[in-house]
Formats: structure tokens, C-alpha cells, sequence
């Protein structure tokens, strides 16, 4: 059993020295950063709550450099889910539900489309 434990600990130290590697910290929210994963060259991916600034986006790299980054969009899917979600009361807000239930589904689209697309 103990070498068990140990193969499965060293195999855990593993993954995670290897996923360490492309994980970076986004800076776009005032107070703290989140992460993000390299997802290729030039390409890093985080989640949408993240990101509350356009400009001034900073990365700090695995190997603690630091560079900026440009929002590259947002996926008009999500949007879409997520303002279908406050229209019928899925997910907590304290305004969004009451703006999301104004839009028709074809105006949800177009603003849904018009984040996406912002480069």
C-alpha cells in the first residue's frame, strides 16, 4: 500500500509540475488576478468574470515575466446563455435579470454578436 501511495503522489507531483507550465495570472480586475492557461502561442484563455477591463490587461508568465495582453472577444454562445439564464431567473443578479428580459432573442443575438467580435 505504501508504494502505492507514493507511485500516485509522484505521479500527482508530475501533472502538476507539468500543468504549472501554462498556467499564468491574469490581471484585468481590480484587488487580485485570476488565472489563465496558455492555451497556445500568444493565446491565453480565462474564465468571463476575469476579465473587468479591456485595457491595461497584464499576464504574468509560469516563469514570472511579465507582458500585456489584448481582449481578443468573448464567445457569443456564452453571452447568450448567460443573459437566457438571468432572463428566466437562473443565475442571481441584482439588476441583469430586469435588462435581460427587455432584449427580444434577436437583439440578445446582435449584442451577443457585437461582444464577440470586439477584437
Amino acid at each position: 500500500m505504501e508504494n502505492e501511495l507514493a507511485a500516485l503522489s509522484n505521479e500527482l507531483a508530475t501533472a502538476v509540475e507539468q500543468a504549472g507550465r501554462t498556467v499564468v495570472a491574469v490581471n484585468a480586475r481590480p484587488r487580485f488576478a485570476s488565472s489563465g492557461v496558455l492555451w497556445r502561442p500568444g493565446i491565453v484563455v480565462t474564465a468571463e468574470h476575469a476579465i473587468r477591463r479591456r485595457e491595461e490587461i497584464g499576464i504574468t508568465l509560469p516563469d514570472g515575466r511579465r507582458t500585456t495582453a489584448t481582449l481578443a472577444g468573448r464567445d457569443a454562445g456564452d453571452i447568450v446563455a448567460a443573459m437566457e439564464a438571468f432572463r428566466n431567473g437562473q443565475k442571481p443578479a441584482t439588476v441583469m435579470d430586469r435588462i435581460a428580459k427587455g432584449f427580444t432573442a434577436e437583439e440578445v443575438q446582435a449584442i451577443a454578436a457585437w461582444y464577440a467580435a470586439q477584437r
